[in-house]
């Protein structure tokens, strides 16, 4: 997504500038940039190699733009689209190649996508040029989280959590991108423009929504688990867990009674909800989320996760029973 406009907003953001200072301070030639939202994830990638060619990032020199055409010949796409990569392809591509002069005189970048998909024996092939990278080599990897990436690449690497937009740079982000926005989306998102993007894309996010919310009142005890846990709202865990995170935020909310931070317009659901479960369950049954995310980028199986967590879900109804 290199939409000069966007890449200018996010560059002035802030959270370009965090890690843009980040490089310069530690001189450093291996980063793993962390965030689930891969369409900012991707934007600040391609302000980092601007970066290494241009110090000012001005996105309209010659240098500039040859990043942003896809024509910059030191710039070494290893898997674009994140796809799996063999050892031998990762031997002969990053880590032989890397000693191979740059073409132009300058930095030479290798950008490894969904880092964290790699295998283990992948991974290790890549120790010594992740921890000494030739002389003007510069390795950028991104990851949805640093689970599945081995202790002794993070010990290698710099790393940089990716904050979330401000609800304010999220909406003019959105509107660059041509997606109206009365409110609705950028508060659900949380910040999170791959998500916005989703959502907004999605006609059926608020009936998804709507049936998480309709499995979380269902699951009355851990006899009920089996109804759910292959629902077809489980498909895409990565995007259930996100719409549970934000029911149970907007229950603490509505708990509250601060309404007006409600993402989503289900009061009746949210007052049976609140009525099972009180503040200690609902954080509970986040932590069960969180961890099922983890599991999750750790290729774990689906419908065990998914089993993990109605059970927590049971569990907490079940104390507050009592």
């Amino acid at each position: 997504m290199n939409d000069v406009r966007i890449l200018s907003l996010i560059k002035k953001s802030g959270i370009f500038d965090i890690l843009s200072k980040e490089a310069e301070k530690n001189d450093a030639q291996t980063f793993l940039l962390l965030s689930d939202d891969t369409l900012t994830l991707d934007s600040l990638v391609t302000l980092l190699e601007c970066k290494f060619y241009c110090p000012d990032v001005c996105l309209s020199c010659n240098e500039c733009r040859k990043v942003l055409s896809g024509n910059k010949v030191d710039v070494v796409e290893v898997n674009p689209n994140g796809e799996s990569v063999s050892v031998a392809d990762m031997r002969k591509d990053v880590i032989s190649g890397s000693y191979v002069s740059a073409v132009e005189d300058g930095k030479k970048i290798y950008v490894i996508r969904n880092f964290s998909d790699l295998n283990q024996q992948n991974q290790n092939a890549l120790l010594k040029t992740l921890e000494e990278p030739p002389e003007n080599v510069v390795l950028l990897l991104t990851s949805r989280s640093t689970e599945g990436i081995l202790p002794t690449v993070l010990s290698r690497v710099d790393k940089f959590n990716v904050p979330p937009h401000s609800p304010r740079v999220l909406k003019e982000l959105l509107s660059y991108m041509g997606i109206a926005d009365d409110g609705y989306i950028a508060k659900y998102a949380a910040g999170n423009l791959t998500m916005a993007k989703k959502i907004a894309d999605d006609e059926k996010f608020l009936e998804k929504t709507h049936r998480i919310i309709e499995i979380f009142l269902g699951v009355k005890s851990s006899v009920d688990v089996v109804k759910y846990i292959n629902d077809k709202v489980f498909d895409d865990f990565q995007e259930a867990t996100f719409i549970m995170e934000r029911i149970l935020r907007d229950l603490l909310y509505y708990a509250a009674d601060l309404e007006e931070k409600v993402a989503t317009s289900f009061p009746e659901e949210y007052e049976r909800l609140a009525a099972e479960l009180d503040k200690n369950a609902v954080a509970a049954i986040m932590e069960e989320v969180n961890l099922a995310e983890r599991k999750i980028a750790a290729n774990c199986n689906n419908i065990n996760v998914a089993d993990s967590l109605l059970l927590k879900l049971a569990e907490e109804k079940a104390k507050c029973k009592k």
